[in-house]
């Protein structure tokens, strides 16, 4: 339970990084109110509610090292295979596209970060209510409904 509570994000099937389980059950039973729901009955019809949790994971610079290599002999082998001469020496420089293919793996890792999921939990309608109470009281005080 413990990497749960500590996890950078939370979701509920949804592809949003909530940084709450609050947030991401709200914005999980969100998604299915229609105007004028009654909170009760969408908590109801939607429960239980699964939340996974999930770490951001730092990418090592062997990562980084270890792919450009890789990119750089394909490229070279490739170009070799299908363009170069069969007897003469091609005079092309795949090693100075170097820092470009590690500044565009690592602009490519950026806005996207891999992650794990930590933990799972299973929340009943009840705790949903509870959460949701706290979240969004506005849910139930522009309804008659009670809570």
């Amino acid at each position: 339970m413990t990497d749960f509570k500590n996890a950078d994000f939370y979701e509920c099937g949804t592809d949003a990084e909530n940084t709450s389980v609050s947030a991401a059950v709200e914005e999980y039973l969100d998604a299915w109110a229609e105007p004028n729901f009654s909170p009760n009955s969408l908590i109801r019809k939607h429960s239980p509610i699964i939340v996974r949790a999930f770490k951001k994971m730092e990418i090592d610079e062997r990562f980084y090292a270890d792919t450009t290599e890789i990119l750089l002999e394909r490229a070279s082998e490739k170009y070799s295979k299908e363009y170069g001469h069969p007897y003469l020496d091609d005079n092309l420089n795949f090693e100075s596209a170097r820092p470009l293919i590690l500044k565009a793996l690592k602009n490519l890792y950026i806005s996207g970060k891999p992650c794990k999921q930590v933990g799972t939990v299973e929340l009943s309608a009840e705790e949903v209510k509870a959460i949701m109470l706290k979240q969004r009281p506005d849910w139930w005080a522009n309804n008659d409904e009670e809570p």
